[in-house]
């Protein structure tokens, strides 16, 4: 007679929610992280903190714009598959972004990260 409760059975996560958890946690850092460094990038490219702070604005208005285009692009190639292209479109721009050495091209990887669906 089988032992109730004795073994645990252990379940794997699937895959898919492991890429979601990964693109909510990206999402959420890319918006908000730069927000406390807003001062040293003013001071860093010579601009107001005004302006250094267009660059944290337009990274959410470009997700906001580009969220109904990759809604249908999702329905055609696939949500994990576009899911995982732009979480490596976030990176290529974040990376690119730490490597800036002009307000201009830091804006520009701004504009590119938040054109991404996680």
């Amino acid at each position: 007679m089988p032992q109730r409760g004795s073994r645990h059975h252990e379940q794997r996560m699937p895959p898919a929610l492991n890429i979601i958890a990964l693109a909510t946690f990206a999402a959420s850092l890319s918006a908000r992280a730069l927000d406390p460094v807003l001062p040293h990038v003013a001071d860093e490219f010579g601009v107001s903190i005004a302006t250094a702070a267009s660059f944290a604005a337009v990274y959410a208005f470009t997700f906001a714009i580009v969220q109904p285009v990759l809604g249908a692009a999702a329905d055609l190639f696939g949500k994990a598959r576009l899911m995982v292209g732009c979480l490596v479109l976030l990176g290529f721009a974040n990376i690119l972004g730490a490597m800036s050495t002009s307000f201009s091209l830091l804006f520009a990887t701004r504009i590119l990260a938040g054109s991404r669906l996680a």
